[in-house]
């Protein structure tokens, strides 16, 4: 399904004359390949976001393995600090708590809630978290 969005996506935006330099996607490795091989000329990175998600699922006796691993040594040269997409991530995730995948609104109903979820989200950004007295984040 990704790779269908994202062949449908460049050639939406080949159709109209724009050209795409940087692509930042998860770790989808049929995406990577596919942009190798069709698009060489789009730099893919990979987001931080995705990279620590996979592998904090594992567990800590497992934590040489990981860190070790080709796959993370391979990941790791793609990555890149400016450009991420770990705000939409977090803003996806709390959108999903204002407009559950499970239940249906009117539009008015959706709009209202993705409203309503974007103001929460501004607000609270650049917020700091509580800490102990030890100066760590609780």
């Amino acid at each position: 399904m990704e790779k269908t969005v994202l062949t449908r996506s460049l050639k939406f935006l080949d159709e109209r004359g724009l050209e795409l330099g940087i692509l930042i996607t998860d770790r989808h490795r049929q995406l990577g390949k596919f942009l190798r091989e069709e698009y060489p000329q789009i730099v893919h990175l990979f987001d931080f976001w995705h990279i620590g998600k996979g592998f904090c699922s594992k567990a800590i006796t497992q934590l040489e393995a990981i860190v070790c691993s080709t796959s993370l040594k391979h990941d790791v040269r793609q990555m890149l600090g400016r450009f991420q997409t770990s705000y939409i991530e977090a803003f996806h995730s709390l959108l999903n708590h204002f407009t559950p995948k499970m239940l249906a609104f009117s539009y008015i109903g959706m709009k209202s809630r993705t409203l309503l979820a974007g103001m929460h989200f501004t607000e609270n950004m650049g917020r700091h978290h509580l800490i102990n007295k030890k100066g760590e984040n609780v």
